[in-house]
């Protein structure tokens, strides 16, 4: 048995977004077979695949790297070991705009003028919180010096 799945199941069609595609083979007993020779395919001849990790626990990985398509692809993993061989599918949705889970859709809010404050003035950091394309949270702190 075969089974393959992609996280995250959206990406940025820019050429440089991942995700990864892991592929699970059983025996007909449901037990994990690991030491396959497992092949990945996708319907989107743009998109790139790493090498292929057997983990040794019947579970098989590669990183897929978008094409510029904006699309749906279907990912395909092969057990090449059996014959007659054994696949499955997954899709993976290429999107112009922000990919993966919680990710804005690029929407701005409007702009609104603050009343003057009254507060000391603030040192001249500014932080910058953002989400990687797995909807990691990456923060950066960036310092610009006053000008003399």
């Amino acid at each position: 048995m075969i089974g393959v799945i992609v996280t995250p199941s959206s990406i940025r069609a820019d050429g440089k977004s991942t995700s990864t595609g892991t592929c699970t083979v059983t025996n007909s007993s449901g037990k994990p077979k690991p030491g396959d020779t497992v092949t990945f395919t996708s319907s989107d001849s743009g998109e790139k695949f790493s090498a292929v990790t057997d983990h040794g626990d019947g579970t098989y990985s590669v990183i897929i790297t978008a094409s510029k398509a904006v699309e749906t692809a279907t990912i395909t993993c092969t057990d090449t070991t059996v014959d007659p061989h054994l696949s499955a599918t997954a899709s993976l949705t290429q999107t112009s705009g922000p990919s993966g889970r919680g990710a804005g859709a690029g929407v701005t809010a409007p702009a609104s003028r603050a009343a003057p404050s009254t507060r000391a003035p603030r040192d001249d950091t500014r932080r910058r919180h953002h989400r990687d394309p797995g909807s990691q949270l990456v923060s950066a702190q960036l310092t610009h010096e006053k000008p003399p």
